[in-house]
């Protein structure tokens, strides 16, 4: 074999091996980015979950209550009833009371009268007053039973003073569960929140890196903050470079890891360019 010969060999050789170097660099980076993948595919249904779960017992909770309401409400309906037709009964047993004195009155004058102008009616007005003792016999019977329609009517006011009592604490708590609802943005209704994700919270980072896609030409965005801080993708975040003022951008999460995230720029206020350092924040 010539010299050249050789030479040929061992560059195929080299070649061989730095062909085989970039096909297993090229093989662990598609199995990394798809562990990746499968990963945030795995986090988000998890977050589907939890989230549909919330709603439900949001949703059972409202219900209970809804139906406590509603049963506090007939109670107090069926209470007031009570009261009423006692009410009644009082005033109908006053009126028959106030005829029998009326008619005692009566009875008392006319046997007065039958005493003054004749003695031999005295068995009449023995009788009479007979009758009239059984008559104060009966009022005081009467004035016992509106004495104790009385003592039931206090009480059945008392009781039906506590059913409103806790039907407006009942109405207080409702109403402030849903001021409470609407003074953080939501809506009442759990059915608004079937297809909805959690707002972000609060949080501030940095912008570790940029890049620009060569075929699609975004700008993507790498910050430290990640799903350990509470955003999911989807979320938005705004640039701006504190030292000098700007605003920047905003920029929408597309891939998230636990300390650090990926955005694509998706406003640009055209006060310069996303840089490393600059500050990313939920809200301004």
């Amino acid at each position: 074999m010539t010299f050249v010969g050789k030479v040929l060999v061992v560059v195929q050789v080299v070649l061989s091996i730095c062909f085989m170097a970039f096909a297993g660099a090229v093989f662990s980076v598609q199995t990394s980015w798809k562990d990746k993948h499968d990963d945030l595919a795995k986090k988000s249904a998890q977050q589907q979950t939890k989230l549909s779960t919330d709603i439900e017992e949001f949703k059972a909770a409202k219900d209970l209550h809804d139906k406590a309401l509603n049963k506090k409400t007939s109670e107090v309906d069926t209470l007031t009833a009570q009261v009423s037709g006692l009410t009644q009964e009082v005033t109908d047993l006053k009126t028959d009371l106030k005829e029998e004195q009326d008619a005692n009155i009566s009875e008392q004058a006319v046997a007065a009268k039958s005493v003054t102008e004749a003695g031999f009616r005295g068995d009449e007005a023995n009788s009479q007053r007979k009758r009239n003792e059984a008559l104060l016999d009966a009022r005081g019977e009467l004035v016992a039973q509106v004495q104790k329609l009385e003592d039931e009517k206090f009480n059945s006011q008392k009781q039906l003073a506590k059913l409103i009592e806790k039907h407006n604490l009942v109405l207080v708590e409702k109403k402030a569960f849903e001021t409470i609802i609407a003074a953080n943005g939501l809506s009442t209704d759990p059915r608004d929140y079937l297809d909805k994700k959690p707002p972000p919270p609060v949080v501030q980072g940095l912008v570790l890196e940029t890049r620009r896609g060569k075929r699609s030409g975004s700008e993507f965005i790498e910050i430290s903050l990640g799903s350990d801080d509470g955003l999911l993708e989807g979320h938005d975040l705004h640039v701006y470079r504190d030292k000098e003022g700007k605003y920047l951008g905003k920029i929408t999460i597309i891939h998230i890891d636990p300390d650090r995230a990926v955005g694509t720029l998706v406003t640009n206020a055209r006060n310069g360019s996303i840089q490393r350092g600059d500050n990313v924040k939920t809200k301004l």
